[in-house]
């Protein structure tokens, strides 16, 4: 093996990782030191990857993120072929869903030490700098960037994930690189299909995870739709149990923005997700934007609007596919039990397909956009607006509630739709109707209940319940106000005015219009805070005064009233299949 003696020696919280331990640059040789399979040691056993592999592909695989040909992989591992910081980055990524003895008391740690392992093996022997890189790098880069964005773990009073900056860089790392490498055409190489479909996951899971990632503001879009002339996944090459789609195989996504609803071909789940993320990713834009539009977003030709057809198209795609009895529950399951690699992407559609509807249509972000329009703006539509939101909302977290009850993956991305469906609850709990006033407490409670449940494992959601911002102004900081779904409720009544008739947010001070953007901001909110303790969200005397205590209403048991509110259906998407009803 040549080595690279230029490679400094590293130090490793406990070991010395020296040059002589780290291939050259593309060298796929797999040499395992004597290992007791402790974290200490710098490299596992081949048999812990094997087992660290075959847990990746049962829980992670497909859930929503397609990196890898499952049959190519594996046949890559058993010959060597996986290099040992794509490997460490499925260690670290397999981890948490382990069950052995050895992990149970140390999975944090573990986790966190072989990603950096991975990453310091990439960045230290130059691999993403090669002028011919293999997809291998991109895969690795991604698993990594998932790491930092899923997490948060303090060792050693430093947070080791949760960090919004890191993923963000390697997000635009491997996007770089597998743009380099033409995954976002289709070239024509003549390798077999299977490689080539496995180029195409690989590029849209690449694509779905900077959507997730950019549901913020200030992230700018590393992959434009109008440059992915790569054709949509197919279903059945990339995951055999998925159900093919003809359309898939022939359309490429600026084809399908485009696309005459009067075809009877219709997308399969996977490539749903990648038209719904392209939808969310322009509203979130759209949402955060401090322009005054050219057109108001009632008109038809507004980015609102060609937003909206994209919203429509999808309904549509919907009612066709779930007419009549086309799709049961059984064909979510193998052997008698939900398989999550059939729904994953299912459920990524539709949490896109609510969550776009809810930032399109923000009370809050649609006030701060409407101040600044100068036309008449229709009571009509604006009440239908307010409306829509307000189901969606219902809809997303009764959605992931349900997915959640039924084992369905937990990601970091279905944490924080359940946040902005919370905190668009919030809004409506002091609406004049009885009604909705009960069916958005109902809506809270059930939010705050998933992410208390999900918090101690995964410990962004634990941000999103009790989560603090800093606020500053010209690099100096002033004071930290806190967000999250628990304290944004108990202050709930400082933002009624946002559902006045004419929401020109005037009453809403810079503190409390910073703190209504936070709470919908995926880069804020996963973003974790070296402190937890609720602060004082007061931001003038005029504040002071006693708010509602709602805290009462998220420890309330279901009853039949309340649950039965969480279960109307939206128009144009009656039909799915009934145990997942919420995506209705």
């Amino acid at each position: 093996m040549e080595i690279n003696n230029s490679i400094p020696q590293l130090d490793y919280d406990g070991y010395t990782i020296t040059p002589l331990q780290i291939p050259k640059q593309n060298s796929n040789s797999n040499s395992f030191p004597p290992t007791n399979q402790s974290i200490q040691e710098p490299y596992p056993s081949k048999e812990v990857i094997l087992e660290a592999c075959k847990i990746y592909f049962l829980h992670c695989y497909n859930q929503p993120f397609s990196f890898f040909d499952e049959d190519r992989f594996m046949s890559r591992f058993h010959w060597d072929g996986v290099p040992m910081y794509l490997q460490l980055a499925i260690l670290a990524t397999s981890i948490r869903y382990s069950s052995k003895a050895c992990w149970r008391d140390c999975k944090e740690e573990a986790i966190d030490k072989y990603a950096c392992l991975s990453w310091d093996i990439i960045s230290a022997s130059g691999l993403a700098l090669v002028d011919e890189p293999d997809i291998s790098i991109v895969q690795a880069i991604a698993l990594l960037s998932i790491i930092d964005t899923l997490d948060a773990t303090k060792i050693k009073k430093h947070i080791t994930a949760g960090r919004k900056r890191a993923s963000w860089v390697k997000v635009g790392m491997a996007i770089r690189i597998s743009q380099d490498l033409d995954l976002m055409r289709d070239t024509g190489l003549n390798i077999p299909e299977s490689e080539q479909e496995e180029r195409r996951r690989l590029f849209w899971s690449l694509y779905l995870l900077e959507r997730i990632i950019c549901c913020s503001s200030g992230r700018p879009l590393a992959i434009i739709d109008s440059d992915c002339h790569v054709r949509l996944p197919s279903e059945t090459l990339g995951c055999p149990s998925e159900a093919s789609s003809r359309l898939d195989a022939t359309t490429t996504l600026p084809a399908i923005l485009k696309y005459n609803e009067t075809q009877r071909d219709t997308l399969g789940n996977f490539s749903s997700a990648v038209l719904m993320a392209s939808a969310a990713s322009r509203a979130t834009q759209y949402a955060f934007r401090d322009e005054i539009e050219s057109l108001p977003p009632w008109d038809h030709k507004s980015e609102y609007g060609t937003i909206q057809s994209t919203l429509f198209l999808f309904t549509s795609q919907m009612r066709r596919r779930f007419s009549g009895s086309t799709m049961q529950q059984q064909d979510f399951l193998t052997n008698g039990k939900l398989d999550q690699r059939k729904v994953g992407h299912f459920l990524l559609a539709r949490a896109f397909f609510h969550l776009t509807n809810c930032m399109l249509n923000h009370p809050f972000l649609l006030a701060l956009k409407l101040r600044k329009c100068h036309f008449s703006i229709p009571p009509s539509w604006l009440r239908g607006s307010r409306h829509e939101c307000f189901v969606h909302s219902l809809a997303l977290s009764d959605l992931l509630v349900q997915a959640k009850a039924l084992n369905c993956g937990i990601t970091a991305f279905f944490c924080y739709c359940v946040m902005v469906a919370g905190s668009i609850q919030v809004l409506f709990l002091d609406a004049e109707d009885p009604t909705t006033q009960a069916r958005a407490r109902e809506c809270v409670q059930r939010c705050k209940r998933y992410l208390d449940e999900v918090a101690p494992y995964y410990k962004i959601a634990e941000s999103f319940v009790s989560h603090t911002i800093s606020l500053s102004i010209f690099g100096y900081r002033l004071t930290e106000k806190a967000t999250g779904l628990q304290n944004f409720l108990c202050q709930s009544t400082k933002y009624r005015t946002i559902l006045k008739s004419y929401p020109f947010a005037d009453d809403l001070s810079p503190t409390d219009i910073n703190i209504l953007r936070s709470v919908v901001d995926f880069g804020v909110m996963s973003t974790i805070t070296s402190s937890n303790s609720p602060l004082n969200l007061s931001s003038s005397p005029a504040d002071d005064e006693p708010s509602p205590d709602y805290s009462m209403w998220l420890h309330l048991e279901d009853t039949p009233e309340t649950s039965s509110m969480m279960n109307n259906s939206i128009e144009g998407l009656a039909g799915l299949p009934p145990f997942l009803s919420s995506a209705s």
